[in-house]
């Protein structure tokens, strides 16, 4: 069957998916068969993953997904974020996290308070603290 699918298109020019589709057969069997050729979808997604791994050594394991994504697109590939990061998952590339910023709260509500003597918990606390309250809160409450 499968010879049959690759005389189609050499006789008549139809596509091996179209000859797959016709027959009943997955598109997966034909390539198989086919001297165990990737079908086009994996073999392009095996060599984006060879340029993903190209381009991850490149920066010395420093760059993200989103960073490799836009190089990848700057060299012309057609890709989305979540495709890269997959394939970095994949391969097991992991990019170290960013550092925080000195003197910002890690959760990012601004910045960390310095360890003065009004700081709860440290001596001399209780004389400093100073009570602060929103102008729009309820004074009776």
């Amino acid at each position: 069957m499968a010879s049959f699918i690759v005389a189609q298109r050499e006789q008549h020019g139809i596509p091996h998916a179209a000859a797959c589709r016709a027959l009943g057969v997955s598109r997966s069997w034909f390539y198989r068969w086919a001297g165990g050729r990737l079908a086009p979808r994996a073999a392009r997604r095996e060599r984006l993953k060879a340029e993903v791994r190209r381009l991850f050594a490149a920066h010395e394991g420093k760059y993200g997904s989103p960073r490799i994504t836009a190089d990848l697109r700057e060299a012309g590939w057609r890709v989305r974020q979540n495709t890269v990061a997959a394939l970095m998952r994949e391969q097991g590339l992991v990019a170290p996290a960013q550092e925080e910023a000195p003197g910002r709260d890690p959760g990012g509500e601004g910045p960390v308070a310095g360890a003065g003597p009004g700081q709860a918990g440290l001596p001399g606390a209780e004389d400093q603290r100073q009570v602060v309250r929103r102008r729009d809160a309820d004074p009776h409450r």
